[in-house]
């Protein structure tokens, strides 16, 4: 789920910084520029029983999860 909402939706020069099961992080100066803000994070919720999953990305200032 990461890889759907992260990689088509980052700058070219973002650089993974961090990772876990449900979270990645990534560090761009494109990213900084346009915005004011260096890294996005994309988290991931895995389905629950009939609760389907989540997925979302956000700019942030935090470069951990």
């Amino acid at each position: 789920m990461l890889v759907l909402v992260s990689r088509g939706y980052l700058p070219n020069d973002a650089v993974r910084v961090a990772r876990t099961n449900n979270c990645a992080v990534w560090k761009s100066v494109t990213l900084q520029r346009a915005i004011g803000l260096s890294y996005a994070k994309a988290t991931a919720v895995a389905q629950t029983g009939s609760v389907p999953g989540s997925a979302w990305i956000e700019a942030t200032s935090n470069s951990t999860c």
